[in-house]
């Protein structure tokens, strides 16, 4: 019985590591909302944004480490309506430099609104990608 367990927990913990998500390319792909040491492509994944009277501009900006290949950056200004957070303006980059930015400015915001920036970074090293999600702190337009 001992034995039988043993072997269902190794077969979990192998089942755990195997159980990564892939990107498109279906290699590994590591998912943090903060780059840590588990990024082997990233050195850092920022996001913001910024409200003027007229405008609300965002940004991400991605460091790349040494081996990365490439880096893809699509980034959504979300604004918050009932009750769920609704993409309200985008942005893509794609770049084969080791630091890349994005950025847009939207000028329909709304009066009493809530916005945020939504991130979705892919940095390649080859044919493995390694992806992060991040999301700026929430603003209200006043």
């Amino acid at each position: 019985m001992k034995k039988l367990i043993s072997v269902l927990i190794s077969v979990c913990i192998l089942a755990g590591c195997f159980g990564i998500t892939a990107c498109a390319d279906e290699t590994n792909v590591y998912t943090a909302n903060s780059v840590g040491a588990r990024n082997l492509y990233t050195m850092s994944v920022s996001t913001s944004l910024s409200k003027t009277n007229s405008k609300i501009s965002y940004y991400c900006m991605v460091a790349a480490k040494s081996n990365a290949t490439e880096v893809n950056i699509y980034l959504y200004l979300q604004e918050y309506r009932d009750g769920k957070w609704v993409d309200v303006s985008a942005v893509s980059k794609t770049a084969s430099t080791r630091t890349v930015y994005a950025t847009n400015t939207y000028d329909k915001h709304v009066k009493g609104r809530k916005y945020r920036t939504d991130a979705h970074v892919y940095v390649y090293s080859g044919n493995k990608c390694e992806y992060i999600h991040s999301n700026s702190s929430v603003v209200t337009n006043t």
